[in-house]
């Protein structure tokens, strides 16, 4: 009964530190505050579990380092991956047979879901059920249908009666309705927030063993299917017609996909010619897109080529390297665009979007590798779905530590770096934390801009009042501080 009563006052306690730190704030401080508590917490309820897996370190480094890249960039890739960072530590500490990503992550949200139903069932027995999801679905569908009938009646009544409408609409204002002296509804939804939270460190959900069954069912290594089938007999003259198919289509698609590396070789990685701007959007705006779609496909490709037991095939040394070449021309082109994307920054300037092809090539890269060691090793398709998703969770929680504003500003404003300056861009579309830099450079600005100058500089200074407002403790950032500290300066 003791540790009941605790549990509650930590839940409870949860969600009301939760809307302190964070109602009316920006993310500063409080995500360090709030985190710490989280990992403490967790790490407390499970140490008797035995010891940790290697994605429970990586999930929980990368939950701290992405509250400290909040407090030291304030950029909205790096509040993502705070929260990203938090849901999957607490998928893989509270179920260590997981190594799966994407299961982490559902393992994760059925606990934040099914909080509050355990609590209930913890704490008045009002709610009795089995582990089997089934049964779970079937309880969840029959609560569905009254709550349901109740939406569908209470709109028709909304509808159909003044006064009853007069009513609600009354009901929803307090609620909802931020400026009354009510409870707002953005201090429920973080009562919640850390409510379920922390909750999830205590209870779980009835889905914990379908999901642990599942990924014992996940296997990296590819298994040779020895199955007999119906006429049999025919299944080596199968695999031998599909062998020569493979051949046949890697060969041409080598040939053609090698012309279109040599025109890029010739006229974007040796070419001397200034390339104009529509030149250069053209490349890399439609250029990426068809990389995309390149890419996808030749990955379908291999895949459909090395599937099942083609991978045990004798003799299927000469598919595997015109595979490796496929592989390697496809890398290859993620490079040229690329070269593209970096002669196109170099000339107009860096932007969120032209860093987010830079990222979209990385994990493109990473993609290409993982599946040349799928075939190389005869992986499973699990292998690559496994590596790719936390090549993408790793590189986006790197690039989230990195203030892009800040270096964004910085890259847009040398003209070393940059023939063409946006200073529309650099003044409208980023946060204010980079109003520093532009005051900085206003003498810069008013030479290259002298009859826009008086203008920019009442915006510049707009933005300056904006980046000082005052914060609290725990809206504290570095990018304030530093606007600060150079106002206070000037």
């Amino acid at each position: 009964m003791r540790s009941a009563i605790i549990k509650l006052i930590l839940v409870v306690a949860g969600g009301a530190w939760c809307t302190f730190i964070f109602y009316q704030e920006d993310m500063g401080l409080n995500a360090l505050f709030f985190v710490v508590p989280i990992l403490l917490l967790a790490f407390a309820t499970t140490y008797q579990t035995g010891p940790y897996q290697k994605e429970v370190a990586i999930t929980a480094v990368g939950a701290f380092l992405s509250a400290l890249a909040v407090v030291g960039n304030d950029t909205v890739l790096a509040k993502s991956m705070y929260w990203v960072s938090i849901l999957l530590f607490i998928g893989f500490i509270k179920h260590a047979s997981i190594r799966f990503l994407p299961l982490a992550f559902t393992a994760s949200l059925a606990s934040l879901i099914f909080v509050p139903l355990r609590m209930v069932r913890e704490y008045t027995g009002a709610i009795h059920w089995t582990n089997s999801p089934h049964y779970t679905i079937k309880k969840a569908v029959g609560w569905s249908i009254p709550l349901g009938l109740f939406t569908l009646f209470l709109l028709i009544y909304y509808l159909a009666n003044d006064k009853f409408a007069g009513m609600v609409d009354t009901v929803f204002d307090f609620i909802f309705t931020p400026n009354n002296q009510s409870i707002a509804f953005e201090q429920v939804a973080l009562f919640l927030i850390g409510f379920l939270l922390v909750g999830a460190m205590f209870f779980k959900h009835p889905f914990s063993n379908s999901l642990s069954k599942r990924q014992d069912q996940l296997h990296t290594d590819l298994i040779r299917n020895r199955k007999k089938r119906f006429l049999s007999f025919f299944s080596p003259l199968i695999l031998k017609s599909r062998f020569k198919l493979s051949i046949i289509t890697l060969t041409l698609l080598n040939a053609l996909i090698c012309l279109v590396n040599l025109t890029d070789l010739v006229y974007v990685w040796f070419s001397r010619r200034a390339l104009s701007a529509s030149e250069l959007s053209l490349y890399v705006h439609e250029g990426t897109n068809l990389l995309i779609f390149a890419i996808l496909l030749a990955a379908i490709i291999l895949l459909v080529i090395f599937r099942k037991n083609l991978n045990f095939f004798p003799d299927n040394e000469g598919l595997k390297k015109l595979a490796y070449i496929w592989l390697g021309q496809n890398m290859f082109m993620v490079l040229s665009v690329a070269i593209r994307n970096f002669q196109y920054t170099h000339n107009f300037g860096l932007t969120y979007k032209r860093i987010g092809v830079f990222i979209f090539l990385l994990i493109v890269l990473i993609g290409l590798v993982t599946l040349l060691l799928k075939i190389r090793d005869r992986k499973s398709h699990y292998f690559l779905w496994h590596r790719n998703s936390w090549a993408v969770y790793l590189v986006l929680l790197t690039a989230g530590l990195i203030n892009w504003n800040l270096l964004i500003t910085r890259i847009n404003l040398n003209p070393n770096y940059t023939k063409n300056l946006d200073i529309q861009y650099l003044i409208n579309d980023l946060p204010s934390q980079n109003a520093y830099l532009l005051d900085r450079k206003a003498q810069h600005l008013q030479q290259q801009f002298p009859i826009q100058f008086n203008n920019l500089k009442t915006r510049i200074d707009r933005k300056m009042r904006r980046a000082c407002s005052g914060r609290s403790i725990y809206s504290w950032n570095w990018p304030y501080h530093q606007n600060r500290k150079y106002r206070e300066r000037k």
